[in-house]
C-alpha cells in the first residue's frame, strides 16, 4: 500500500450499520445458540486473546465486562495495540472508558481519558507491535470486508508500523478511483466556472486538467498521460495532488483505494498483488558474477509457457536499500517468489535452472 494525505474520518456512509454488521459478525465468530462467547479462562493462546477482545464489541449483557476481567488477569504488554485498535468499534461507552482505564493502569501511561488520538500518539512512541498483532488486525477487519484480510495476513514485511495503519471508514474502493476518465476540450467543460480549481498534468506534450470538484469525490485518478501510466492522488487536507508513475521495474501497478490511512495519508492497494498473481523478485548487483549467471536462466524460464503469468521485479542490491530492508535481504543473487503478497520460496546464489524452476512452480500452486 502507498499513501497520500486525507482525513481518516471523512465520508463514512452507513457507519452505524457497519458497526452493527461487525457486532453480528463477531457474534457469529464467538458462538451462538448457547455456545460460550469467550475462550476458556485458562486458555491464553492468540486465538483466545482475539476472542476476548472481540467480545468487547457485543452489546449482550456481561460479555464485555467478563472479557475486561480476563484481560486484566492475563495482561501482557502486547495487548496495548490490540486494545487501541478495537476500542473505536466498542458500542458501549462504559466499556470504552473501562478499556482505556485498563490500558492506563497496566502500562502506567498518562491517562488520556477517551481521547483515542492522544492514546495513538502515545502508542506510536513505544516499541512496534509484535507479529501477533498482524494476525489480530487481519481477523478483525476481515469481518468488515474480506478483502482487508490480505493487507495484514502472513505478517507482511512493511516500511511502516501496522498500528499506524488505521481504518478510514470505507470498504476497499468504497471511494472509487476515477479510472481513465473521458476528456473534454476546455471550451466544452461548461460545468466548470472560471474560478474552479483544476490540477494540470503534462507529460510528453499531452496536457490534461483534472477538476478539484470531481477529485473531491474520488480522491484519486488512474489514467495514461503522454503514453505513461499514472495515478494521481488528491489530498483532501492540503488540497494538493501527487502524481505517481505506476509502471515500475517492469511491473504495471493498478492502484485502488485500500480503505485505510497512514497518519491521515490515504493508502492505496495494488490489484496486482490482490489478484494473487505470481511474482519473482530478483535482487541483483551489477558487479555480481552469480547474478550474471542467473540472468539468462531466469529469462529462459520466464519466457517459457509454464511461467508466462509471472511478473519479474528487479531490485538493485546497492541502490534500493529500503526495498532490500523491507524484504529482509542481506545478499545479492537472492531470488524471492511470491504468490500475491505471500512469500512461497527464497534462495540465494542458486544457478541451477531446475531448482529455480522448482521455486517458480511454488508460485503457481
Amino acid at each position: 500500500m502507498s499513501g497520500q494525505g486525507r482525513s481518516g474520518t471523512r465520508r463514512t456512509p452507513a457507519a452505524a450499520s457497519r458497526r452493527r454488521f461487525l457486532r453480528l459478525a463477531v457474534a457469529g465468530v464467538l458462538g451462538a445458540g448457547g455456545l460460550p462467547l469467550c475462550a476458556r479462562a485458562e486458555d491464553v493462546s492468540d486465538e483466545a486473546v482475539r476472542k476476548r477482545f472481540l467480545a468487547l464489541l457485543l452489546d449482550q449483557p456481561d460479555a464485555p465486562s467478563l472479557s475486561l476481567q480476563w484481560l486484566d488477569a492475563n495482561w501482557r504488554d502486547e495487548f496495548v495495540p490490540m486494545a487501541l485498535e478495537i476500542v473505536r468499534f466498542v458500542p458501549l461507552r462504559s466499556t470504552t472508558r473501562d478499556l482505556f482505564a485498563l490500558v492506563a493502569r497496566k502500562t502506567g501511561a498518562p491517562d488520556h481519558g477517551t481521547d483515542w488520538a492522544a492514546w495513538m500518539r502515545w502508542q506510536w512512541a513505544r516499541a512496534a507491535p509484535p507479529p501477533s498483532f498482524a494476525a489480530f488486525k487481519a481477523a478483525l477487519y476481515a469481518m468488515l470486508d474480506p478483502r482487508f484480510e490480505r493487507y495484514f495476513s502472513g505478517n507482511p514485511a512493511t516500511l511502516i508500523r501496522l498500528d499506524e495503519v488505521v481504518w478510514g471508514g470505507v470498504l476497499q474502493d468504497g471511494i472509487p478511483p476515477l479510472r481513465e476518465p473521458r476528456m473534454l476540450a476546455a471550451a466544452a467543460a461548461r460545468y466548470l466556472a472560471d474560478g474552479d480549481v483544476v490540477f494540470g498534468v503534462e507529460i510528453n506534450g499531452d496536457a490534461r486538467a483534472y477538476p478539484k470538484r470531481i477529485l473531491a469525490w474520488h480522491e484519486m485518478f488512474v489514467d495514461q498521460v503522454g503514453g505513461i501510466d499514472v495515478a494521481g492522488v488528491y489530498c483532501t487536507l492540503c488540497g494538493a495532488v501527487i502524481v505517481y508513475e505506476t509502471n515500475a521495474d517492469g511491473m504495471r501497478h493498478r492502484l485502488g483505494t485500500s480503505g485505510f490511512v497512514y497518519r491521515s495519508n490515504k493508502l492505496m492497494y495494488d490489484a496486482q498483488q490482490a489478484a494473487n498473481k505470481p511474482v519473482l523478485v530478483d535482487v541483483y548487483a551489477d558487479w555480481c558474477p552469480t547474478c550474471k549467471q542467473q540472468e539468462p536462466l531466469i529469462s529462459a524460464l520466464i519466457g517459457s509457457p509454464e511461467f508466462k503469468d509471472y511478473t519479474v521485479l528487479k531490485v538493485n542490491f546497492d541502490t534500493q536499500k529500503d526495498v532490500r530492508q523491507t524484504l529482509r535481504v542481506n545478499y545479492q543473487s537472492t531470488l524471492i517468489v511470491f504468490r500475491g503478497k505471500r512469500e512461497v520460496a527464497r534462495s540465494t546464489g542458486d544457478t541451477n535452472k531446475d531448482s529455480i524452476a522448482a521455486s517458480l512452480r511454488k508460485g503457481l500452486s
